[in-house]
């Protein structure tokens, strides 16, 4: 893997197998089952911390700049997005200029695969409320130095569904939860969804 590239220690932790011949899963050495209430996950989100981040930068654009590149919020080398820093400012000037909330697109938030190994859950968990809280406040951290604020826009991938097995039915009740999800934490002003298959009308 080329150096300026890295996987993300906290979605991707892993530590090799050593053996992989006995096939036999112990289910029981898992902890019990708990059941824990949709306000109770809510409250546990408001106690996460998103990091504190120094707003340098001469205006707007530059304070966005430097806060989309700060290395609490950037994966990855920095300077993969400092040496293009003139068209990105560019970007956010286009936003800034007309007072319009400024545009964000990823691509993510796919499906659940039940990995014997994991989880048996099709449906949205912590993980997914995690990452959604933190783009959230990453939002919220936008809107702070422009008042317009940020719309970040997930492109869900749940068509690659039937591709590893995945029924279109499940993965599209996977977005409906998340929708849902998103809804009733307060986070639906500055996120959207929106199925990868709409790109090709953008």
């Amino acid at each position: 893997m080329p150096k300026q590239f890295k996987s993300n220690p906290v979605l991707y932790p892993s530590v090799d197998f050593k053996n992989l011949n006995n096939k036999n899963i112990q289910h029981d050495t898992f902890d019990k089952v708990q059941t824990i209430t949709f306000k109770e996950v809510a409250t546990l989100l408001k106690r996460v911390k998103f990091p504190k981040i120094l707003t340098q930068g001469s205006d707007e654009k530059e304070k966005i700049f430097n806060i989309l590149t700060n290395s609490n919020i950037r994966f990855g080398n920095k300077k993969l997005i400092t040496q293009y820093k003139k068209y990105w400012l560019e970007k956010l000037h286009y936003f800034i200029k007309r007072r319009k909330p400024i545009q964000f697109v990823i691509l993510g938030f796919p499906f659940k695969v039940p990995v014997v190994l994991k989880t048996d859950r099709l449906q949205p968990d912590m993980g997914e409320l995690l990452a959604l809280n933190r783009l959230y406040n990453l939002a919220k951290t936008v809107k702070k130095i422009y008042p317009p604020g940020a719309i970040i826009t997930i492109f869900t991938e749940g068509l690659f569904g039937p591709l590893v097995g995945v029924k279109k039915k499940t993965a599209r009740q996977y977005e409906v939860l998340l929708v849902y999800y998103v809804y009733n934490l307060g986070f639906s002003k500055p996120i959207k969804f929106k199925h990868l298959k709409y790109i090709e009308n953008l």
